[in-house]
């Protein structure tokens, strides 16, 4: 999940993405390192869209979180700490909505 930010969604997720991959390249543990593109460049192991769901409650929010923080257990796997990860602390004041 991405707070409000002053760079559009895509931009971000890009950078995201090519992030990720330039780390699974590093560890050697890339899943598509056999398959170069004719530039020599690894393929994406990302989903070529990103999912879009604007949240703009504090409900919302926390349920997303939930269910985000759940994903790896559900899969038999540890949950998941990062430090660049800000726990969430509800909305400002003058919060604007979509609605």
């Amino acid at each position: 999940m991405i707070a409000r930010h002053t760079f559009n969604v895509e931009y971000v997720v890009g950078l995201l993405k090519g992030e990720a991959t330039k780390q699974l390249n590093h560890e050697g543990i890339h899943p598509l390192a056999e398959y170069p593109r004719r530039s020599g460049a690894t393929p994406t192991p990302s989903n070529v869209k990103s999912c879009r769901v604007y949240l703009d409650s504090a409900d919302g929010i926390e349920e997303a979180i939930g269910y985000v923080e759940d994903n790896p257990p559900k899969e038999g796997k540890a949950r998941q700490s990062w430090s660049c990860v800000t726990p969430f602390a509800g909305l400002e004041d003058g919060w604007v909505t979509y609605h």
